[in-house]
């Protein structure tokens, strides 16, 4: 574990430190490209659709256990003062009032609930898949079983930590430090940190490690305590939308804040993955978008990886490649693992492995060439991993090309005919009524 730490510090100071305008304009351009924005507005809709239903599955399972009957009331303060900017009371007694009334539904609306709330959650889950790029969604059911399993034991989670905190600062050497300002202030920033990581964590159909989560987290969570003072400081020194909406002004701020959540939320999971997925060199990144590249090399290698996991029982992730190939950053590798897949040569498993599909002793190279619509590498590989693959896939590129080269070595004009079939082309072409005269034809079209 301390080794990973390590290791992954070293590539974040790499990475980050050294470029950070750099990686800042690589940020930037994830965000866009992922549509984060737009993800964000539809995921604002669905929580205003789903926040009444979410709220009371989760009383409702604060409620059946007695234990946790009394952390309810505490529960609700703490959420509406700490993660709502302003209009708290207002809000509460909103919501409140319909969650009481959600209470006395029939079985088939409380199914409705339910369902709805399973609705949030996999609008989360599509957000954050496709911004880790993950075109392989869970089974069915897994994807079920997760987000009622998410639906049940947050709550109990949440009750747990509060009644574990409220003891803890009970106790008489830390009732005081308990009643800290300080400790007060920025117990919020902590939970949200939690809880942003655990999200990037666990919703991405692939696992994520630790410390770049941590690292998103603490960013979200620190972009929310901001985006809070400065909607609350906006509300209270511009109150405009009181004179425009009335009564109803609640709504449209209570929308919009929910919108700019998301977008921290997105943000921090863009960051998280972009900590995985960035690289400094300009040189492997563009492999990616430069056709005379090696990836028909690079393909090859990965293949090699795979059958050689495969013949030990197993199949490997993105990270165990990524440390395979040391000097192939993770989007590229991503890439390439997507080009493989779509042309069914590997297979990605609900465990998130990469194994192979094809039986390599029986699927050639030429196969993997075309299937994959490669251009052949030059002769001379730009590599240093001399190793025997690189050997014997050398030989191999170096015979292809000679044999080109024997095979191209004729003359354009000989394949385009000789001048007396050029000529009576060209006097046939002319008794054409259709044809356009002489002086119609532009020079830049006459032949060389």
């Amino acid at each position: 574990m301390k080794s990973q730490l390590f290791y992954f510090k070293i590539r974040l100071t790499q990475k980050t430190v050294a470029h950070p305008l750099q990686f800042l304009t690589f940020l930037g351009q994830r965000f866009i490209e992922d549509r984060c924005l737009q993800h964000a507005s539809a995921l604002a809709y669905t929580t205003l659709l789903s926040l009444v239903p979410l709220m009371a599955v989760t009383f409702s399972i604060f409620t059946a256990f007695p234990v946790f009957a009394n952390l309810r009331e505490g529960f609700q303060d703490f959420l509406f003062q700490n993660f709502v900017p302003t209009s708290a009371e207002l809000l509460k007694t909103y919501l409140l009032e319909f969650v009481q009334k959600a209470s006395h539904l029939t079985a088939v609306g409380i199914g409705g609930l339910i369902l709805t709330s399973v609705l949030l959650m996999a609008s989360i889950d599509n957000a954050l898949n496709a911004i880790w790029r993950i075109e392989t969604p869970r089974p069915a059911v897994i994807k079920f079983l997760v987000y009622w399993a998410v639906l049940t034991l947050s709550p109990l989670l949440i009750g747990i930590s509060l009644a574990v905190s409220s003891y803890i600062f009970s106790l008489p050497f830390l009732s005081e430090t308990a009643r800290s300002p300080h400790l007060l202030r920025v117990t919020p920033f902590i939970m949200s940190a939690i809880a942003f990581a655990l999200l990037y964590m666990i919703v991405p159909n692939q696992r994520v490690p630790l410390q770049p989560a941590i690292a998103g987290g603490l960013v979200a969570a620190a972009f929310f305590e901001l985006a809070k003072k400065i909607f609350a400081f906006y509300i209270t020194q511009f109150p405009t939308y009181q004179a425009i909406y009335g009564a109803l002004a609640i709504l449209p701020i209570f929308l919009v804040w929910i919108y700019v959540c998301w977008i921290i939320v997105l943000l921090g999971a863009e960051l998280t993955h972009c900590l995985l997925s960035y690289s400094d060199s300009d040189s492997k990144t563009e492999k990616i978008k430069n056709k005379d590249t090696e990836q028909f090399y690079d393909c090859f290698r990965l293949l090699g990886h795979l059958w050689i996991a495969q013949s030990a029982g197993h199949g490997l992730n993105i990270e165990q490649l990524e440390k395979q190939e040391p000097h192939l950053n993770r989007e590229y590798i991503e890439y390439l693992l997507k080009k493989l897949n779509d042309i069914h040569v590997i297979h990605l498993t609900v465990h998130q492995h990469w194994v192979l599909a094809q039986d390599l002793s029986r699927f050639t190279l030429y196969q993997l060439f075309s299937m994959g619509e490669f251009v052949l590498p030059k002769d001379t590989l730009n590599d240093d991993r001399n190793d025997q693959w690189q050997q014997q896939f050398s030989s191999i590129l170096t015979h292809s090309h000679q044999q080109l080269k024997q095979k191209m070595t004729v003359y354009i004009a000989d394949l385009l005919g000789s001048n007396a079939q050029f000529n009576r082309a060209t006097k046939d072409a002319a008794r054409n009524d259709t044809s356009p005269s002489k002086n119609d034809y532009d020079k830049s079209d006459l032949p060389i």
